[in-house]
């Protein structure tokens, strides 16, 4: 019982840097973090995400709501195990950050900074059977709470079984267009 205590704390605790370090991707987070200063749009820097999950360099759509007033982030997660995550909110804002997993145990987290200086914190630990859709929760520094939902067919998980996947954030409705607003 122990070890499986400490191994999930150490799954949560560790940053992704250290998970890479212990063997996990070779996806190169920090050069690609370090450049965030240097420009306001980092997906200029990266190639185009095609919403797959397949092995080498995956990438996936990320969506999420954040509060209950009608705002949201459509973005991207690179990465196998750990990655970048990059994209906006409605209101314009520009965020990127980085994300980590523990594949056996299923849960991980993730770590956003905006260009307004404000952040978003993230766990996961659940997945749609039927899609493979993680499902997170969180906060973010102003103390609202964040649903957050990535992978490759995040659409369908979103899809209500008329072909028109909508993200309902607060009040609003959000009709999703099948690539990211952030690309």
């Amino acid at each position: 019982m122990f070890r499986f205590v400490l191994l999930v704390a150490l799954c949560i605790f560790t940053q992704p840097a250290a998970l890479m370090a212990a063997g996990g991707a070779s996806f190169r987070v920090p050069q690609v973090l370090e450049k965030q200063e240097q420009t306001e749009n980092l997906q200029a820097l990266l190639p185009p995400c095609y919403n797959t999950s397949e092995a080498g360099q995956p990438c996936v759509r990320v969506l999420a709501c954040i509060g209950d007033e009608g705002v949201y982030f459509d973005g991207q997660a690179r990465g196998e195990g750990v990655g970048i995550i990059l994209g906006r909110t409605n209101t314009g804002l520009q965020c990127s950050g980085h994300w980590g997993a523990h594949e056996q145990l299923g849960a991980g987290r993730a770590r956003l900074k905006c260009g307004d200086g404000s952040q978003f914190h993230l766990n996961f630990a659940s997945r749609d059977g039927d899609t493979g859709t993680t499902i997170s929760s969180g906060k973010d520094s102003q103390g609202r709470m964040i649903r957050a939902w990535s992978g490759a067919n995040v659409l369908h998980f979103l899809d209500q079984g008329d072909n028109m996947p909508n993200l309902k954030c607060g009040d609003l409705m959000v009709p999703l267009k099948a690539t990211a607003q952030a690309q």
